[in-house]
C-alpha cells in the first residue's frame, strides 16, 4: 500500500516536472511576439515595363522573371484591359 502511494507520487512529480521544463524553454526561445531581424541586400533589375527586386543570390531567377514578363507584357495587358502608367514593381 505504501509502495503504491510512493509510485503514484513519483509518476505525478515526473509528469509535472517534464511539463514545466518543456513550456518554459519553448516560450523563451520561440515566442510569437519575438522579433527576428535578418539582413537582406535588395538589388533591382530595370526593364521597359517592370522593376524586378531580388535579394542575395537570386540574380538568375530575377533575369528570367524580367525576360518572361517583358515577352508576355502585351498578352498580360490585353487580358487585364489596361496598361499601367508607370513601371510595375515585382518582388522576386
Amino acid at each position: 500500500m505504501k509502495l503504491d502511494k510512493i509510485l503514484i507520487l513519483w509518476i505525478f512529480f515526473i509528469t509535472h516536472s517534464i511539463n514545466l521544463c518543456s513550456q518554459s524553454s519553448f516560450y523563451s526561445e520561440y515566442g510569437k511576439n519575438r522579433i527576428q531581424y535578418k539582413s537582406v541586400k535588395w538589388s533591382i533589375i530595370y526593364s521597359n515595363n517592370f522593376e524586378v527586386y531580388y535579394n542575395n543570390n537570386e540574380k538568375d531567377l530575377a533575369d528570367l522573371t524580367s525576360k518572361y514578363l517583358e515577352n508576355n507584357f502585351r498578352e498580360m495587358t490585353s487580358l487585364v484591359g489596361h496598361s499601367g502608367s508607370g513601371k510595375s514593381t515585382i518582388l522576386n
